[in-house]
């Protein structure tokens, strides 16, 4: 697995804001890498599709960059749907884990 996000020299600049959270470059790098690891552990990789299912935060972000760096894809999935909306959406998008 390469690194998906390129660390500038000084790892400690903000890369990410939201809401009262920042997180630094070298922070997000290392989040995205531990869960990307779990994933591919999992069998994520390509033609996997996983599902997202969280409200916008920082973590959403992580597990977005994540999905992307084993090799899979991310499906979006809004957590106010209905079920049988949310239902469909990963029956038809065939995610692998969710």
């Amino acid at each position: 697995m390469a690194d998906f996000i390129q660390v500038p020299a000084d790892s400690d600049s903000v890369a990410l804001v939201c809401g009262d959270d920042e997180v630094s470059f070298g922070d997000l790098s290392a989040r995205v890498s531990v869960l990307a690891r779990e994933l591919i552990g999992r069998g994520v990789g390509p033609e996997t599709a996983v599902a997202v299912c969280m409200d916008r935060s920082v973590e959403m972000v992580i597990a977005v960059h994540a999905v992307v760096a084993a090799g899979g894809q991310y499906v979006p999935v809004d957590p106010d749907l209905p079920a049988d909306r949310a239902g469909y959406m990963l029956d038809t998008a065939g995610t692998g884990l969710a």
